[in-house]
Parts: C-alpha cells; sequence; structure tokens
C-alpha cells in the first residue's frame, strides 16, 4: 500500500506533476498518459493503486488527486465539482504546498477556482485556460485550432473542455503544441 508520504519520499528528486480537480480529471489523467506514451516519454505515474508505474528512470512522476503532502512542482487543476468551503480550503492547503517557483495551471472559467488561486500569496506561476474551442460530430470532437479544424477519437464534451489546460500541461513538461495535437489525431 502506497500513502502519499512513501510516495514524496520515494518521488522527491523528480518532478512531481499533479492533475485534480473536476470529476473529468481523471480521464485527463489518462489521456496525459496516453499523450506522453505516443512520444515514447516513459513517465512515472500513480493514479491510483491499480494504475502505476513506479521506477527511477523518469525525472517526472505524474499523480492524480490533490493532496498536499505530494509537494508538487506542477498541477493541472480543472475546476470544483461543488461549492464546499472545505473543498476550498483542502485547495488552499494544496495550493501552498506547490512548490516555490512551480507551475499552476488552472480553470479560468470556475469562478471559485479563479478568485482562489488570483489570491493566493504562494510564490508560483499561474497560468490560467478557458475551455477548449470545439465542434461535436458523429465521429466525436473537432478541435478549432490555429491550424484548423483537427478531428480527435475524445467524445466526451467534458473532457474536450479542458484540453486547453491539458495541453499546458504537456508544454510544461516538455511535450510542445504540435506534439500535443498530433498525439490526439493520431489514435
Amino acid at each position: 500500500m502506497y500513502t502519499p508520504e512513501i510516495l514524496y519520499n520515494q518521488f522527491k528528486e523528480k518532478t512531481r506533476v499533479v492533475i485534480c480537480g473536476s470529476s473529468e480529471s481523471k480521464d485527463l489523467s489518462h489521456l496525459f498518459l496516453k499523450i506522453s506514451d505516443y512520444h515514447d516519454k516513459g513517465f512515472n505515474y500513480f493514479l491510483d493503486e491499480n494504475t502505476s508505474l513506479l521506477s527511477e528512470e523518469s525525472d517526472f512522476v505524474i499523480f492524480y488527486g490533490a493532496n498536499p503532502i505530494l509537494t508538487p512542482n506542477i498541477v493541472l487543476i480543472t475546476g470544483f465539482e461543488s461549492q464546499e468551503s472545505t473543498q476550498n480550503s483542502s485547495y488552499d492547503d494544496f495550493i501552498s504546498n506547490i512548490t516555490p517557483g512551480g507551475i499552476l495551471i488552472y480553470n479560468l472559467e470556475d469562478l471559485q477556482l479563479k478568485e482562489l488561486v488570483e489570491n493566493h500569496t504562494n510564490p508560483i506561476r499561474k497560468i490560467p485556460y478557458q475551455a477548449s474551442q470545439y465542434e461535436t460530430t458523429n465521429e466525436g470532437i473537432v478541435l478549432n485550432t490555429e491550424d484548423g479544424a483537427m478531428p480527435t477519437s475524445i467524445s466526451n464534451t467534458k473532457v474536450a473542455n479542458q484540453l486547453t489546460g491539458l495541453q499546458y500541461l504537456c508544454q510544461a513538461v516538455g511535450m510542445g503544441t504540435e506534439d500535443f495535437l498530433e498525439a490526439l489525431t493520431d489514435s
């Protein structure tokens, strides 16, 4: 059984990346791994007890869920599911524990999250994003990009809304926009 303390101690010398927030964040975690596998990045990951790959070979380790003990370096928060004040305070603690100089990518359209992030004093880089521009077709989601329409195999509109945040996360770990789009359109 892995606890957050054990995971932190095992990977404290690695760049810890966390994806968390709304219900589609777990789907985004899996999509992120699919994109990184497409480009042979070989990241370590721990999404849950049944979905993990933990080795010493990668400089990055990907986690799912907002646990402040992990003291992440790079974070994607997709939004809040509810308006509960306990959730707000737990995310406040989580953001406080992002390493100074770290990166927080957050959904600008979630007003509660936006307020929390913008008022936070942790010295981190804050990168806001808005819902991705796309159209839904019989074949799936078609992203509207600077290069034109790009068909994907994604069919979940909640996941599609978060693709811009996922793109920024990919950029933060060294995968460019072209890499991101290539993996989405070639699946």
